[in-house]
């Protein structure tokens, strides 16, 4: 689902997100015009009562990659809990 703020008919800022399952949708990319204060926050916001209204209660949002700018910006939402991440990685030996 695609959400998007417009300004004086131009696109400021999106937000791409895919309901996952049962409460949660996951926020997958998103991308705000950096020189208007608080546009990405505000997205967010009604992006969050947009779902809401869907029956949605928690969000995953962007992973954060280790990046610590994201880290930071993912944790000023006081999330009640961090996903667990997992690694994958090809079996090199054969099983028994």
């Amino acid at each position: 689902i695609g959400f998007g703020v417009e300004i004086a008919g131009a696109l400021a800022s999106f937000m791409l997100i895919e309901p996952v399952h049962g409460e949660i949708y996951h926020g997958h990319f998103s991308k705000s015009d950096r020189q208007i204060p608080f546009l990405m926050e505000f997205q967010m916001l009604k992006v969050a009562r947009e779902m809401q209204g869907m029956g949605f209660r928690y969000t995953n949002d962007h992973e954060d990659l280790g990046l610590p700018g994201l880290r930071q910006f993912k944790t000023s939402w006081n999330p009640v809990r961090f996903l667990k991440r997992y690694r994958l990685a090809p079996v090199t030996k054969s099983l028994p």
